[in-house]
């Protein structure tokens, strides 16, 4: 099975004078074209006793990379698997008009408490999930719960 960069310099040229990549997606397709090749150079290891030499091709770094950023990306999983709650259970997301921004910033826990013991959200959340065999109870906030609410400011 090919790799993504063996797919890349095969087809990238044909699929760059497509048009269709932004200038973002047109970069990365270059990085991860030249990963750990001559065209980004490299350094060469040998034995001080001459008996084997090895070239070490420098890397992208790139994000999207899969040489590059496989190990971490495998880390990271492997963290966020170890997070997950071992039962079934939906993620759900909370919208707040972005005039209570401020209002969330310089009042957290109070605005929490709002959010996670009103009626209106365990309302809002039956209303949702009407054709859905589940359980609504009273959300909580959990400190896990807690340290992973953030701020999004959508534009």
């Amino acid at each position: 099975m090919p790799t993504i960069q063996q797919l890349l310099q095969e087809h990238f040229e044909e699929l760059a004078e497509g048009g269709r990549l932004s200038a973002p997606q047109y970069r990365a397709g270059l990085a991860l074209r030249r990963c750990r090749t001559a065209a980004l150079g490299g350094h060469v290891q040998r034995c001080p006793n001459g008996h084997v030499e090895r070239v070490w091709y420098n890397s992208c770094r790139n994000r999207a990379c899969p040489q590059c950023n496989g190990l971490a990306r495998e880390r990271w999983l492997q963290r966020t698997q170890a997070r997950l709650i071992e039962c079934a259970h939906w993620h759900v997301i909370f919208t707040i008009p972005h005039q209570l921004n401020i209002l969330w910033q310089l009042n957290t826990a109070p605005m929490m408490d709002a959010l996670f013991t009103g009626d209106v959200v365990v309302e809002d959340l039956e209303g949702w999930t009407k054709d859905v065999e589940v359980e609504i109870s009273q959300p909580t906030p959990a400190p896990l719960t807690v340290r992973s609410l953030r701020m999004e400011v959508a534009y």
